[in-house]
This record gives C-alpha cells, structure tokens and sequence, in this order.
C-alpha cells in the first residue's frame, strides 16, 4: 500500500500516478518484453514463406535462403545486427532490470 500512498500528499491524480511513478518503475521490464519480442518475431520463418509467392516479396530471412556468394553474406550480416546489438546491450539491459526492484525498496 506504501506505493499506492506516495502521491496522495502531492494532490496527484491516477494518470499521474501512473505516468510519474508506474512507468518509470517498469521501463527496464518493458525493455526487455520489447526486445524478447523483438527477437521472436526477427525469427520468425515459416508465416512469411507461407505468404511470400514471389521472390520480388521476400522478407530478409527469406533473402538469405535463396541468396549465393557474397549477396547472401551481405544479407547474413544485415540480419544479424539487430540480434548482435541488442547482445551487446544486454549486459547493460540485465544490470537495469536487477536494480530496478532496489529501487523499490529503498525508494
């Protein structure tokens, strides 16, 4: 109840409430559902090569498959650097989302 109890002495409504104190509490979360999301649909495979009947309409993960010599390395590497950055970002993503309910308790 402590937390529901914060803004009532400012006068702040719900929205307030919810903007000021809710979101930033939960915007490490939303990061990390964001990029898991991110990740599954980057992987998805098989709804565009159900739909895709030309290979003018392709989608990048499909372009690898059907691509040779160095236009399917140039493709790879394309696909690959949302996945790498968000690696490379993880450690940074995890300390954040392993502080956040410190913050919690001792704010």
């Amino acid at each position: 109840m402590e937390l529901l109890e914060v803004p009532k002495p400012d006068g702040s409504g719900p929205l307030r409430f919810f903007i000021d104190i809710l979101l930033l509490l939960s915007k490490t979360m939303i990061v990390a559902i964001a990029l898991i999301l991110f990740v599954v649909g980057w992987n998805q495979y098989l709804w565009p090569l159900m739909i895709s009947t030309s290979e003018n309409f392709t989608t990048l993960i499909l372009g690898i498959r059907t691509a040779r010599g160095y236009q399917g390395f140039a493709i790879v590497v394309l696909a690959l650097l949302p996945l790498t950055s968000s690696h490379l970002l993880s450690k940074t993503i995890c300390q954040r989302i392993a502080r956040s309910p410190q913050v919690v308790k001792n704010g």
